[in-house]
């Protein structure tokens, strides 16, 4: 930017001292070709400027539960077995505990889901046995109705 306003600059000083028609036509073709390029830095400036002042900054901090320092050495096989095996029953224990956790935290929601379960046992219960009946004594009926025929058959 400041490039091409030094040359914007020089450019003016030139048309001031041109002398013929054909150098003051040149000078303006280069003094609108400069501020084109002005003008368009300048936009690109105004709109980064509009951007930023619209941004949002996010920043997310996590808390170091155990502190490792970062290993100076290369560990070897044996030993990087071992340490993946350590991490693994660390891991194993940390489930266990969240899942107990989970569990004492369910505790009312699963007793109140068990006593619905009891409650509503006997009445699904007796729902079945009723749609049990109905179902046998359809299938009953049309037995029932068939030697009729047969009998009408046979008289015939």
């Amino acid at each position: 930017m400041k490039a091409y306003q030094a040359q914007e600059t020089r450019l003016l000083e030139m048309m001031e001292l041109a002398e013929t028609v054909e150098d003051i036509i040149t000078i303006e073709d280069k003094l609108t070709d400069v501020r084109y390029r002005i003008d368009s830095l300048q936009a690109n400036l105004n709109n980064w400027d509009r951007r930023v002042s619209y941004s949002t900054l996010s920043l997310t901090l996590q808390e170091v539960q155990v502190y490792t320092p970062e290993a100076v050495t290369r560990l070897t096989y044996g030993q990087e077995l071992v340490q993946a095996f350590v991490n693994s029953l660390k891991g194993a224990g940390e489930f266990f505990k969240e899942l107990l956790l989970f569990l004492v935290s369910a505790i009312p929601t699963l007793v109140i889901l068990a006593a619905l379960f009891f409650l509503c046992r006997p009445l699904v219960r007796k729902l079945r046995a009723k749609s049990k009946a109905r179902r046998e004594a359809k299938r009953r009926k049309p037995a029932a109705k068939e030697p009729e025929k047969l009998e009408t058959n046979k008289s015939e």
